[in-house]
């Protein structure tokens, strides 16, 4: 079973809500992509994770920029 997540981000001047990336959660870990709403606001969302848009991550752990942001069961 995949649990998914999808990270948005909101525009402090338009107040518009952009989706940026989606976290997979599967057997094996973690994956991050970045969505196509991402590539639309330049660099921001890479330069926010520190990661190319384009390119897919795998993890064992959440990332840390995420991992406290998700409560519990």
């Amino acid at each position: 079973m995949r649990d998914r997540l999808f990270i948005a981000w909101q525009d402090p001047g338009t107040r518009s809500w952009h989706t940026i990336a989606r976290v997979m959660r599967d057997s094996e870990g973690y994956e991050f992509v970045f969505t196509k709403g991402a590539a639309r606001l330049g660099s921001f969302p890479s330069d926010l994770f520190n990661m190319k848009l384009g390119s897919r991550y795998r993890f064992d752990k959440l990332i840390s920029f995420l991992a406290n942001k998700i409560p519990s069961r």
